[in-house]
């Protein structure tokens, strides 16, 4: 699943004067839906119409009534004031080239899957990403979106698929309507995705389709019975795609853009424009693409449909238990645990064996031992075990019990060291000195301090290894840093900015198994 930037309400309108080949018929009506209870409320439901989808992109109910406002800005040529409406953004579910190829050949029941498939994770979505903003932070209310289904890419291979234009307005929970909040979809829209091919797979493997998961971890899949030669033929986009990235990485262009940044900017920059085709000219090109494979469409349906008769039951473990074992492995890394990335594991994990709906409420109550902690103010989702509360009780008990020690270094020190290295233009900010004092002066058995990215954590355990350089050692003294990390590239980012060793907690713990219990009472005796 992708999640385009935000649409303005010309781009979005865009929908109604673009053709599908193969699906459309006689009307855009048949294969578009309004979804959300938020369209609901508005009265909208079935198909979409033009007239009040346009309305909507305007920030409009159907009547012309405003439900959100809109934003005064220059108008880059003119200079002159403008009104300018973020309309929303387009989510898009595209299935395997396998099902679509199978739904060209007329295969029954591939466009109920994949249709099924969408809706559920839309409900998914309307239940944990329709955020918006609100004083106690982010909430979540009622969305509006709107379905429309093709089964052509432009380069006229069969590609079912579905956009999903969800509006930039929310029904809140005071009954007002509210600009939505779309961070969440794109920080999440590679885990959308694989709820989608999960939600796809369970359809499929219902009405006895035989698949093969290629990639659990990413749930890739294909229907067995359609020929890899099928696929290869059948996918000139993707081929467009890859080259066009190969292309920039062979030209050292765009260095350190993720691949899949590079990808969707190849998906952009190589779209070519839409052709006037009626649906007896597609179903022609892909006739000839059937037979250049040594086969034809109705070959490759009754095919289908005899593997899909001789198909096994598909039988899977219990949800609850599939939800335990993500949780179980994740836990090994981290004590709480974002919603997205437990259903991410129980994925891998189900392999298409649960419906979304399965998973969710075993995650929500359904499986003993796991606890909801509840939404923090951006709206992520979060979730530990009665195992990790209860062991993290146990250390901060054993953290109260450790007795205070005497500082060795003394304010006065530290403040004319800081007074120095002003002198130098050197300017800690507030928090920084405070760090540099309470590690330095500090007698507390444990301190944490806490800071988010940039905020100059890393340049102040330099400043106190400049001290310990400068100030201690040339007296015989030193204050013994230990320089951990998550990661390794964090790790190699302590060492360069401090000049001492650092290394991962993992690494640090294999080297040094007692490093586990190193909490110690000043008799030797181990805590409990």
């Amino acid at each position: 699943m992708s999640v385009s930037p935000g649409m303005a309400s010309g781009q979005a309108g865009g929908y109604f004067s673009r053709e599908d080949y193969y699906l459309r018929g006689d009307g855009l009506g048949e294969n578009s839906l309004w979804f959300g209870s938020g369209s609901q409320d508005l009265g909208l439901i079935g198909p979409v119409r033009e007239e009040e989808f346009r309305a909507l992109c305007r920030g409009e109910d159907p009547a012309g009534n405003r439900l959100v406002s809109f934003r005064l800005s220059r108008d880059p040529e003119t200079g002159a004031l403008v009104e300018r409406h973020r309309a929303g953004n387009d989510l898009t579910f595209s299935a395997p080239k396998s099902v679509s190829i199978a739904y060209v050949a007329g295969v029954s029941g591939i466009k109920e899957a994949h249709d099924a498939a969408v809706l559920s994770v839309l409900s998914h979505v309307e239940e944990h990403y329709c955020h918006y903003r609100s004083p106690g932070g982010i909430m979540n209310g009622g969305m509006v979106a709107a379905k429309f289904d093709h089964a052509t890419s432009r380069n006229i291979d069969p590609q079912l698929h579905s956009h999903v234009f969800v509006l930039n307005v929310v029904h809140a929970q005071d009954g007002s309507w509210k600009a939505n909040e779309p961070k969440a979809l794109f920080q999440d829209q590679r885990s959308l995705g694989l709820l989608y091919r999960q939600a796809l797979a369970r359809e499929l493997a219902s009405s006895g389709f035989g698949l093969e998961v290629q990639d659990r971890a990413e749930m890739y899949f294909e229907l067995k019975g359609v020929d890899p030669q099928l696929t290869g033929y059948f996918s000139t986009r993707r081929v467009d795609i890859e080259r066009q990235v190969e292309e920039w990485q062979a030209q050292g262009l765009y260095l350190g853009v993720s691949h899949a940044r590079l990808y969707e900017m190849a998906c952009q920059g190589t779209k070519e424009p839409k052709r006037d085709l009626s649906r007896e000219e597609v179903s022609g090109i892909f006739a000839r693409g059937f037979e250049a494979c040594g086969t034809s469409p109705e070959r490759v349906r009754l095919d289908l449909e005899e593997g899909r008769s001789l198909a096994p039951a598909f039988e899977a473990e219990a949800p609850s238990r599939v939800i335990e074992r993500a949780v179980r492995e994740l836990t090994e890394r981290e004590a709480v645990l974002d919603r997205a990335r437990v259903l991410d594991e129980a994925v891998r994990i189900s392999g298409g064996g649960h419906t979304v709906p399965e998973l969710n409420q075993a995650l929500d109550g359904g499986t003993p031992g796991v606890l909801r902690l509840g939404r923090d103010a951006r709206g992520r989702e979060y979730y530990t075990t009665l195992e990790m509360r209860d062991l993290e009780r146990r250390n901060l008990e054993r953290i109260s019990e450790l007795e205070p020690h005497d500082a060795f270094v003394s304010l006065p020190e530290v403040e004319r060291f800081l007074g120095r290295i002003a002198g130098e233009g050197i300017q800690p900010t507030r928090g920084q000195k405070r760090e540099v004092v309470s590690e330095l002066t500090g007698s507390r058995g444990v301190t944490l301090t806490m800071g988010d990215p940039g905020t100059g954590k890393t340049s102040t355990l330099k400043l106190i290894e400049r001290f310990n350089e400068e100030e201690l050692r040339p007296n015989g003294r030193t204050h013994l840093s230990i320089n951990l990390s998550y990661t390794g590239k964090a790790a190699r980012e302590l060492s360069l900015a401090t000049g001492r060793p650092a290394c991962t907690i993992h690494s640090f713990e294999k080297e040094n198994p007692a490093s586990k219990f190193a909490l110690q009472r000043q008799n030797g005796e181990p805590p409990r």
